[in-house]
């Protein structure tokens, strides 16, 4: 189940990150930038190696392209090579990113409520975490410090919700796959009593025409 392990991994990514912003909230260095560019720019490559490792030809669960997975190598690469220039706009970084993730959990709890059901809490808590990020991004009368925590708080519930997600994700696939083998064992079981009876007639039809054959030789 890679792709289930590539959202823990970057959920455990996502926790750490909020936990540094609540730890060091007036404290946003070039260090801290780096730190925080490499926590989103391992769980990015790990999402989108394991999309293309572990494709499924299933179509009906096949996973979405990881869309947070390729942004977050994108911010990643970005606020490593330049923490300099961007220790003045992480906050705007950490926002945007935290309405893409919003974005992408609500289209993978679209398609997860298509072979289960699926709670109002998984559809309020990534409108509520977007929400965050646009008012970090929008709402201009805070300290910096204040939307750094309230970053800190959003990434952590984000991550919470990661590894619901993930735990989720997991039970259903293996249900639909459960279903699957035993839809399949009736098909089979069918199957195979009309081959006998087509292996018997072809029998038959080879025995009778040796007898036949066996009479215009005695006559």
């Amino acid at each position: 189940m890679k792709y289930v392990q590539s959202i823990t991994f970057r959920a455990l990514s996502a926790l750490f990150v909020g936990g540094l912003l609540i730890a060091f909230p007036k404290e946003i260095s070039s260090w801290l930038v780096i730190v925080i560019g490499v926590l989103f720019l391992i769980p990015g490559m790990v999402s989108i190696g394991a999309y293309f490792v572990g494709y499924s030809k299933n179509e009906a669960m096949r996973p979405i392209f990881p869309i947070v997975g390729a942004g977050s190598v994108f911010f990643g690469l970005i606020l490593t090579l330049f923490p300099t220039y961007f220790v003045p706009y992480i906050k705007y970084v950490l926002a945007a990113f935290l309405v893409l993730a919003s974005i992408a959990e609500l289209i993978q709890v679209f398609q997860m409520r298509r072979y289960t059901e699926v709670g109002a809490f998984f559809f309020v808590i990534p409108m509520l975490i977007a929400c965050a990020g646009l008012f970090v991004i929008f709402f201009n009368k805070l300290e910096g410090y204040e939307y750094n925590m309230i970053l800190g708080v959003a990434s952590i519930i984000y991550a919470i919700q990661e590894l619901l997600n993930a735990i989720r994700f997991r039970k259903v696939r293996r249900e639909f796959a459960r279903a699957k083998v035993e839809a399949q064992v009736p098909v089979l079981e069918e199957a195979a009593p009309d081959t006998e009876v087509a292996t018997s007639k072809i029998t038959e039809a080879e025995v009778v025409e040796e007898d036949g054959f066996v009479q215009e030789e005695n006559l």
